[in-house]
C-alpha cells in the first residue's frame, strides 16, 4: 500500500469537499470545525409571499440535506489523514489491531474507517 498515493487522493478529496461545501454551506459558529446549510438571502425589507418563503424554505433544507452529508465525509477524510500520520492508516476502528482494513476497500474508498467484516 503506497501511503503517499493514498494521502494525495485524501488531500484531493478533502480540497473538493471544501469547496462543495463553500458553494452550500458556511461555518457554524457553534461548532468549531463544522459547517450549516447556507440560507437564502431574503428581503426584509420587501417580504416575500408565501409561495417564495416556501421556496426559500426548500432551498435551505436542502442545503442543509448536502451540507450534512459533505460534513460526515470531510470528517471521515480527516480521521483518515489522522490515521496516515499516526500509522494507524488501514486498521479496522471496530476489529482492533489484528483486523486490518482490505487493501480493495481502501483503494475503492481510501477514508474507509472498518473491515468488510465490521461494514
Amino acid at each position: 500500500m503506497n501511503t503517499d498515493e493514498i494521502k494525495q487522493k485524501l488531500t484531493e478529496e478533502k480540497a473538493l469537499l471544501e469547496r462543495e461545501l463553500s458553494d452550500v454551506a458556511v461555518a457554524d459558529s457553534e461548532n468549531p470545525g463544522g459547517y450549516v446549510g447556507k440560507e437564502p438571502d431574503m428581503n426584509d425589507e420587501n417580504p416575500a409571499d408565501v409561495l417564495e418563503e416556501g421556496h426559500e424554505q426548500e432551498v435551505f433544507s436542502r442545503n442543509q440535506a448536502i451540507t450534512n452529508d459533505l460534513e460526515m465525509r470531510l470528517v471521515n477524510i480527516n480521521k483518515a489523514l489522522d490515521a496516515l500520520e499516526n500509522h494507524r492508516y488501514g486498521v479496522c476502528n471496530k476489529g482492533g489491531e489484528d483486523h486490518p482494513i482490505e487493501e480493495d476497500r481502501l483503494e475503492a474508498n481510501p477514508a474507509a474507517t472498518t473491515c468488510k467484516d465490521h461494514m
